[in-house]
């Protein structure tokens, strides 16, 4: 009786994992549709970074990466499992808002054409400053 119990309880377990896996990594999957990058990570990728893509907190999960192209996205590994790396071109960036927090500056990038946005920290962000400054958005 108990061997049948413990098999359900991790059966249950499983389930909600694959669940919640599911329901958290849509909006990072709408943005790989788009912005999937088979590129090595850059020379100035930050790792185990604190964000935010779509309504899913990535704490101290995320890698960033500045690049001549856009903004370099990751997740570390294990937790990486069907979540491409992304390389979010500077075009494709919309619009740059501040959000108020307590202790860190963030800013919330918006995407064109995506309800998907995206929540990094402003140190993380300071490599961007020029290429953002050539589009006419300021940190």
């Amino acid at each position: 009786m108990n061997d049948s119990r413990e098999l359900m309880i991790i059966i249950v377990i499983m389930l909600n994992v694959i669940i919640f896996w599911f329901l958290f990594s849509r909006s990072w999957l709408s943005l790989a549709k788009l912005y999937k990058t088979n590129q090595a990570p850059p020379p100035n990728i930050r790792y185990m970074r604190h964000g935010y893509v779509g309504g899913i907190r990535y704490k101290g999960m995320l890698n960033v990466g500045i690049t001549l192209e856009g903004i370099y996205l990751s997740i570390i590994p294990p937790f990486n499992i069907g979540s491409s790396p992304l390389l979010i071109p500077w075009s494709a960036i919309d619009k740059i808002e501040k959000v108020n927090s307590f202790f860190i500056q963030s800013y919330r990038l918006h995407i064109k054409n995506q309800k998907t946005t995206i929540i990094l920290n402003k140190e993380d962000l300071a490599p961007a400053k020029g290429f953002l400054a050539q589009r006419g958005m300021e940190l």
